[in-house]
């Protein structure tokens, strides 16, 4: 039986040839956030990815992103196209989290205005559908090893260019196997729980350039709130890997630097959210898919910004 390492060797003889297919798959449906410090300076905080239920319009992202902006009162932006399209900023939309006191969830859900929508689909944005994930992703909690990818945009990934007009920020992908926790590390992170969470090892050095050659990845912070796709259900099929069956599975929460652990939140805690919070999408939810009894079940959210 080969060994876990030599999935990895094989992992980045490919991983130029997957990551092009996994860009030109997930791009559309990955957005990042920006907002203007009070000196003027815009800087790009925090990844989302996009969601659709009926005819309704989400970015899903980590709620923890929000803090400072909240704190300081700052403005929110999205980022609307794949190029060099301006920031539509949030004004009076409905945001939701999950309340302070379950914030070990730490999703949260923003409904876009129909008009919104439409810019970002037009500037070639797309919504993932619940037929595209697998939000109980129930492949963690049976001690699965399967394979992940991650797509966000790395704080250490943007710069001011043209002089200070313009500001870039480049997506990263990231593909991984889930954490093997052989020395009981997901006890010692606080709130760890693998009927919320999935756990993805995440090595910087588990990567590789174009010409197939090991590479250092940047640093996972800014990546918060990405979404988390299930590529395999198995270890060795990343090798043969049908990007367009990679399903949506969760939102990238946290990373433990101690113990190389990324944390997501199942998708499931997302949708549960929406659920709850827009009561005229609960049969599209029912519709989609089965939830578990324990989904119907009331939870305490709160407002981050006003409903419109």
């Amino acid at each position: 039986m080969e060994k876990l390492d030599d999935f990895k060797e094989a992992y980045l003889k490919i991983q130029p040839v997957l990551q092009d297919a996994c860009r030109k798959k997930f791009i559309p449906h990955i957005t990042g956030f920006v907002t203007i410090r009070p000196d003027k300076t815009p800087v790009q905080f925090g990844s989302g990815v996009l969601l659709q239920i009926a005819g309704s319009h989400f970015v899903l992202t980590a709620a923890h992103i929000f803090d400072e902006t909240t704190k300081y009162k700052l403005p929110i932006g999205i980022i609307t196209g794949l190029n060099d399209d301006p920031a539509l900023f949030i004004d009076n939309k409905e945001v939701l989290a999950f309340s302070v006191r379950r914030d070990r969830f730490d999703v949260c859900a923003i409904r876009l205005s129909r008009e919104m929508a439409d810019i970002m689909l037009s500037k070639g944005r797309r919504f993932c559908t619940l037929s595209d994930a697998d939000p109980l992703d129930m492949t963690s909690q049976q001690g699965k090893k399967v394979w992940y990818a991650v797509f966000g945009f790395p704080a250490s990934n943007q710069r001011m260019i043209d002089e200070g007009t313009i500001l870039y920020s480049r997506a990263q992908f990231y593909c991984s196997t889930t954490f093997d926790n052989q020395k009981n590390e997901l006890d010692r992170i606080s709130g760890f729980d693998p009927k919320v969470h999935i756990a993805i090892h995440f090595e910087r050095s588990d990567a590789a350039d174009c010409d197939g050659k090991a590479s250092k990845l940047p640093h996972p912070s800014g990546m918060s709130g990405c979404g988390v796709w299930r590529m395999t259900d198995d270890i060795p099929s990343i090798t043969s890997c049908d990007v367009s069956k990679a399903k949506l599975v969760g939102i990238e929460t946290g990373f433990v630097e101690k113990f190389n652990c990324m944390k997501a939140t199942k998708l499931i805690m997302a949708v549960k959210l929406i659920y709850e919070g827009f009561p005229d999408l609960r049969s599209a939810i029912k519709l989609n898919f089965q939830p578990p009894a324990k989904f119907i079940q009331p939870v305490e959210f709160r407002l981050l910004l006003p409903r419109a």
